[in-house]
């Protein structure tokens, strides 16, 4: 049985159709796809430079109060833990959309963190009744504490640019 011009024309309009709407579903994906991994990608970009700044501030936060013990300065650093830029990221940011391996690891860094900016008032006390001891206590209580958290940090700042990589090799 032959198909009439009709019947052909017919099949042929509706192949078009299909190719049409299936490469319609396929942009589309490829559209949603590629915001979800750029969304991502800025994300995990944003985490990083976080944690770099992190690491400046305390390291910068640890030299501040390392000067007022050793050379009596002023220590300018925050006491308060929930001030700096990881202690707000940490209790105001939205956390929902981070890996789970960085938010264990902000579960590991908080208790350490706090202890930290803790510390200072401690140090800064003991120093007056006790400048030897609020040195000791810097050095192996305080200082310490802040190579453990930046150590936190560079694993996180890994895991973030391994996210970024991923990204950029799924766009």
């Amino acid at each position: 049985m032959k198909r009439t011009i009709k019947q052909e024309v017919l099949m042929r309009v509706a192949l078009v159709f299909l190719v049409v709407v299936l490469s319609g579903i396929v942009t589309i994906t490829s559209m949603n796809s590629s915001k979800s991994y750029t969304r991502a990608m800025d994300q995990a970009v944003e985490i990083n430079s976080l944690v770099l700044t992190a690491e400046k501030a305390h390291y910068s936060w640890v030299e501040n109060l390392c000067s007022a013990v050793t050379m009596g300065t002023e220590f300018t650093g925050s006491k308060d833990y929930k001030t700096c830029v990881l202690g707000k990221w940490f209790y105001e940011s939205d956390l929902s959309g981070v890996d789970s391996r960085i938010l264990d690891l902000i579960k590991e860094m908080e208790p350490i963190h706090q202890a930290i900016h803790e510390s200072a008032q401690t140090v800064l006390d003991l120093n007056q009744t006790d400048p030897e001891q609020a040195n000791e206590m810097y050095l192996n209580v305080v200082k310490a504490n802040v190579n453990k958290l930046v150590t936190i940090l560079d694993q996180v700042s890994e895991i973030s640019q391994e996210l970024v990589d991923d990204c950029q090799t799924n766009l």
